[in-house]
């Protein structure tokens, strides 16, 4: 993601709750400049135990 400056897809879901807010991408997206994007929280998980998380933050 940081590389290319792409959002990945998201899984697919079905049914979004329309109650909630968050954004889930259902195909790759470039990234917005900086002043533009609130953040972004990418959480990655593996089987063992491995975990990463990357934020990136919009500046204010």
């Amino acid at each position: 993601m940081a590389r290319h400056g792409r959002i990945p897809a998201n899984a697919p879901v079905r049914h979004p709750d329309p109650a909630c807010p968050v954004w889930l991408p259902q195909t790759p997206t470039p990234l917005p400049p900086a002043p533009h994007r609130s953040g972004i929280l990418i959480n990655a998980y593996a089987f063992g135990g491995n975990n990463f998380t990357m934020v990136f933050g919009g500046e204010r």
